[in-house]
C-alpha cells in the first residue's frame, strides 16, 4: 500500500486530527482550539481555513460536543486522539481517499463518500449504547474490586494473589480503555475498504471513458484513426454512454485471444509460451493478415493499431447485420422454427458440430451437420440441434474450439 503512494507529504498527513474525524465519527469530536494547540505542539503548519472548513462540514453542534465531553471525560478525549484500531491501516486508507480526491472528476464522489462515512459513523453508537458500554465497564471494575478484597483476606497466598490482582487490574484498565477509545470495529474497516475499492474502480473506468470521449469528439483523432463517413455519422449522433462503454470493453477483452500474438506482451502469456516457435510465428502472421491489409507492412505501430481498430469496427458491423438477417443464434422460437424447417437429410455422414459424432442431418440455413432429435442408436435423445442455436451454449460446442485457438478434442 505504501509503495503505491510513496510521497509522505500528502496534505491529509499534515492534518491528521480533523480528517480522522471524517473517517471515524464514533470518536469524541474535538474543538477548533484543541486542533490548533495540538498542531502547535507537534510543529505542524496547517492552514486555518482548511481546519475551519473541516469543522463546518462535520455539522456538530456545541450541545453534542458538551454531551460527549461530559460522557467520556477530558482524559478520554486526549486518548481518543491516538487510540485507534490499526492506525497504520486507517492512515493508508486516508492516503488513498486523498489521492482520489485530487482528481477533478472524482471530487463529487470524495465529498459524498465523506458525508456517507460521517453519517454512518455517527449513527453507530447511540446514547443508550454509550451508557450500556460504560455500565458494563463499571460492573467489571466492581467485580475485580470484590475479588481483590476477597483475595487480600487470604494471608497464605498473599504474594501470589497480589501479583494476580496487579495483572487483573492492568488487564481491566486496558479493556476499559479499549472499550472507550477503540470503537472502530473490524466491520467498519471492511466497509471503508469496500468504499475505497469502488472509488478506485470508478476512477479507472472514468479515466478510460474520458479518453474515449476525447478521441470521439476531437477532429484530429478522427483523422488519425482514418474514420469513414459512416462511423463519423454515428459519432455525430452522440458517443456511447458510460455503461455501454464498459460493456464494449468487456466484450473486446473476452473475445481477444493472446495466442494471436498481436499486442506487445502477448508473448509472455502461458497460452503462447506453451506453443512451439513455428506455430507461434504462424499464428502471428495469420492474425496480422486477417486484421490488416497487405499494404501495411511499412506502416508504423500506431498506424497499424489504428487500422486494426477500423477493421474490428467493420467486423462488428458485419456481425450485427448477420444477426438481423438471421444468423446462428435464435433469440426467440420464431427464428428457431425457420432453422428447424430447413433441416434436411444428406447422403454422406458428416461430423456433428456439437458432439463430433457422425450424423446425416444438417441445418440448411447454417450448413452444418447436427443431430436432429434422434430416437434410436447410441446418440438417442441428444439435443445437438437445439444446443447449436442456443446462445448459452456458445463455447461449449465442439466446433467452437477454433474460436479460442484450441483443438476440437481439448
Amino acid at each position: 500500500m505504501r509503495q503505491l503512494f510513496p510521497n509522505p507529504h500528502l496534505p491529509i498527513l499534515h492534518t491528521p486530527l480533523y480528517l480522522r474525524h471524517f473517517v471515524d465519527r464514533t470518536t469524541v469530536p474535538l474543538s477548533l482550539n484543541d486542533v490548533e494547540e495540538e498542531n502547535e505542539d507537534e510543529g505542524i503548519d496547517v492552514d486555518d481555513d482548511s481546519v475551519e472548513d473541516a469543522f463546518e462540514a462535520s455539522e456538530l453542534t456545541e450541545a453534542e460536543l458538551q454531551r460527549d465531553r461530559d460522557l467520556v471525560g477530558n482524559e478520554d478525549v486526549r486518548a481518543d486522539r491516538y487510540c485507534r484500531l490499526n492506525v497504520a491501516q486507517v492512515q493508508d486508507q486516508q492516503q488513498i481517499i486523498q489521492v482520489l480526491a485530487h482528481r477533478r472528476m472524482m471530487r463529487w464522489l470524495w465529498l459524498s463518500c465523506l458525508h456517507q462515512i460521517g453519517t454512518t459513523r455517527s449513527t453507530l453508537l447511540s446514547d443508550k449504547q454509550h451508557q450500556l458500554q460504560y455500565s458494563q465497564c463499571n460492573e467489571r471494575e466492581q467485580e475485580v474490586d470484590r475479588k481483590e478484597g476477597s483475595r487480600k483476606s487470604d494471608k497464605q497466598n498473599k504474594t501470589s494473589l497480589g501479583n494476580r490482582n496487579e495483572f487483573s487490574k492492568t488487564t481491566l484498565l486496558e479493556d476499559v480503555r479499549a472499550d472507550r477509545c477503540c470503537r472502530l470495529k473490524v466491520a467498519q474497516v471492511q466497509d471503508l475498504q469496500q468504499i475505497i475499492q469502488v472509488l478506485a474502480l470508478i476512477e479507472e473506468s472514468c479515466v478510460g471513458y474520458g479518453m474515449y470521449l476525447e478521441c470521439t469528439r476531437e477532429t484530429p483523432c478522427h483523422e488519425f484513426f482514418q474514420l469513414d463517413d459512416t462511423t463519423r455519422l454515428k459519432l455525430s449522433k452522440g458517443p456511447l454512454k458510460f455503461h455501454e462503454f464498459k460493456d464494449k470493453l468487456s466484450i473486446q477483452m473476452l473475445t481477444y485471444a493472446p495466442a494471436n500474438v498481436f499486442y506487445p506482451g502477448d508473448r509472455n502469456f502461458r497460452e503462447v509460451t506453451e506453443m512451439s516457435i513455428e506455430k507461434r510465428n504462424a499464428r502471428k502472421r495469420r492474425a496480422t493478415t486477417e486484421s490488416m491489409p497487405t499494404a501495411t507492412t511499412s506502416m508504423s505501430n500506431d498506424d497499424q493499431f489504428a487500422m486494426m481498430m477500423m477493421m474490428m469496427k467493420k467486423k462488428e458491423e458485419e456481425e450485427e447485420e448477420e444477426e438481423e438477417e438471421g444468423g446462428r443464434f435464435c433469440g426467440d422460437l420464431t427464428k428457431y422454427k425457420q432453422h428447424l424447417a430447413s433441416k434436411e437429410m444428406t447422403n454422406t455422414r458428416n461430423n456433428c458440430f456439437v458432439c463430433g459424432e457422425k450424423t446425416r442431418t444438417r441445418c440448411g440455413m447454417c450448413s452444418v451437420g447436427l443431430h436432429g432429435h434422434v430416437n434410436q442408436g447410441t446418440v438417442k435423445g441428444r439435443s445437438c440441434y437445439i444446443d447449436y442455436h442456443d446462445e448459452c451454449m456458445f463455447g461449449l460446442c465442439r466446433s467452437d474450439a477454433a474460436y479460442f485457438g484450441r483443438k476440437k478434442n481439448q
